[in-house]
Order: C-alpha cells, then sequence, then structure tokens
C-alpha cells in the first residue's frame, strides 16, 4: 500500500507517481510519537525462594506495575501446562508491589530452575486465571 503519493494537474489530467512504499526504516523520515510498553523491565529478573520457606521477592521492576499484577510460577511461560505442584498459592503470586510475594505459606516444591511469568491483570484489562495467561517471562 502507498504511503505517499504526488498529484498534479496537467492540461485536466492527473497523474500519480508513488514517491515511498515504508518498506525499510530509513524511509520513515518523521517523528510522530512516543510509544510506552507496559510490563517488567528488564526481562531477565532472576530470583531465589528456598524450599521449606515463604517466597518473597523485592524489586522487582518494570515500567508501571501496579497491584493488579500478578506473576506465576511455571516451567514454560505462556503453556497450558500444570502448575508447579507444592507452591504456595498455586504459584500465582498474592501481590506484586512494592514486593512480589505468595503469602507467608512456606513453598514445598522440589528444587529446580523454574520461570517467573507475568500477567497484566485485571487493572489493565488483562484475565489472568489461566496459566495460558502468564506469557511475558
Amino acid at each position: 500500500v502507498d504511503n505517499v503519493t504526488n498529484a498534479s494537474s496537467s492540461m485536466g489530467s492527473v497523474s500519480q507517481t508513488n514517491v515511498s512504499r515504508c518498506q525499510t526504516g530509513s524511509e520513515f523520515f518523521l517523528d510522530v510519537g512516543e510509544m510506552s510498553i507496559v510490563g517488567v523491565s528488564p526481562l531477565s529478573q532472576d530470583r531465589t525462594c528456598v524450599s521449606g520457606e515463604s517466597c518473597s521477592i523485592d524489586a522487582f521492576r518494570g515500567l508501571h506495575l501496579s497491584a493488579a499484577n500478578q506473576v506465576l510460577v511455571l516451567d514454560t511461560c505462556g503453556s497450558s501446562g500444570l502448575l508447579l505442584p507444592r507452591f504456595a498459592h498455586d504459584s500465582i503470586s498474592t501481590a506484586v508491589l512494592p514486593t512480589v510475594t505468595w503469602g507467608t505459606v512456606a513453598v514445598t516444591s522440589a528444587g529446580g530452575q523454574y520461570r517467573l511469568c507475568w500477567c497484566a491483570g485485571a487493572g489493565q484489562g488483562f484475565e489472568c486465571s489461566a496459566s495460558e495467561h502468564f506469557r511475558t517471562d
């Protein structure tokens, strides 16, 4: 689809010449605004919890995070796989700000490497009721 056309009138007829098709980054010259992406940043925020203890994560960072956000512990973010057995509150955080926490219940899951998966939550217009809603790793 042509983005810019040059129309000229000559002796009653109008001709159109394609000026730009906007197919490469170098063809975009005009800054028309700014876009913010709400979510976790940086995407790699590694934390450790200990089996037999309650689990909380301090200093979880991102842009415009809110109390509606939730974090789920999974093997793979966005998957419809099983929740992590014996992780407090079915692996879904009970709070995100200022600290991500799963409450005072001890985590008794097997040791291993798991993913922290984020969902924006109802306050942002998103549903976080199933593991596949937690896509951001």
